[in-house]
């Protein structure tokens, strides 16, 4: 991992601790984030499980062999990385272009 985007990606995952619980986002940058955290998981043999909000990141999970647990099964998250579509001049975000509404 070389690029800003890439730095911004372990930087989201840093804070995630052994045995957390961590939703895991959807879209381009959020997918940087799954492979980052995928790469602690194996690296420092974290026991952490993702809670996916689509289908398209639960399957880059899997592949990555990130514990998951079902959204439906899901109780309560430690910690929830995702991306943004934009911010307005107030930094209010504006979240999802309609993939992912449902889970996220």
């Amino acid at each position: 991992m070389t690029d800003s985007r890439d730095q911004l990606a372990l930087a989201a995952v840093e804070p995630i601790k052994d045995g957390m619980v961590v939703g895991l986002g959807s879209g381009r940058a959020a997918s940087r984030a799954v492979r980052a955290l995928a790469d602690r998981i194996h690296n420092e043999q974290l026991d952490v499980s993702g809670v996916p909000t689509s289908t398209k990141t639960e399957a880059l999970a899997s592949e990555l062999a990130i514990p998951i647990i079902p959204f439906k099964d899901a109780l309560a998250i430690d910690f929830m990385f995702d991306g943004a579509d934009e911010f307005d001049d107030r930094m209010r975000m504006l979240k999802g272009g309609g993939g992912a509404m449902t889970r996220e």
